[in-house]
């Protein structure tokens, strides 16, 4: 059974030990890539939740208010707010998602910002932005807000690296 996840604290009881003795106490090989240190967990002494949600949580929230349709053409990048720490805010864009209001179907509410500028074009009578930004509280979850917007990512420049990257080869 699960004993912690991603971004839980845990404080476990054991030792260090070495790559044969590990391999013998999962009972297979490990994979060549897995370099160590390797611990022993003997008892998870105590264990807190994480104190915010994960990447992958943010983007699925952020993805539920968008249509899918739109979120298909869309590029998707997420940061953490370096500034606000980890208990800030996550921002998750939806590049290139070219997307009208009445598409959208957002409701406007105190949460949600329509902000055409250079980058907004007019097709007929609507305006296509470009861009989508979310803004999620990464303590709870909930939707801080919700723009369309030719700009970027509040906490800085678009960074050009793939949403979710493979692990380095060692």
């Amino acid at each position: 059974h699960t004993m912690a996840g991603v971004w839980d604290i845990i404080v476990v009881s054991g030792k260090e030990t070495t790559r044969a003795v590990a391999e013998e106490y999962i009972g297979k090989e490990l994979d060549a890539w897995v370099k160590g240190p390797y611990w022993l967990v003997k008892k998870v002494v105590s264990r807190s939740s994480r104190t915010y949600i994960s990447r992958d949580e943010a983007v699925d929230i952020a993805s539920d208010i968008i249509p899918p349709e739109v979120t298909e053409r869309a590029k998707i990048t997420a940061i953490l707010r370096p500034e606000l720490g980890p208990s800030g805010l996550w921002q998750i864009q939806h590049r290139l998602a070219r997307v009208t209001r009445s598409e959208l179907g957002w409701q406007e509410d105190d949460r949600t910002r329509f902000e055409p500028d250079v980058g907004a074009s007019l097709t007929g009578w609507e305006i296509v932005y470009p861009n989508l930004i979310i803004t999620i509280d990464a303590r709870t979850g909930d939707i801080v807000s919700r723009t369309a917007t030719s700009g970027v990512l509040l906490g800085g420049g678009v960074p050009e690296i793939p949403l979710y990257p493979k692990p380095r080869e060692q």
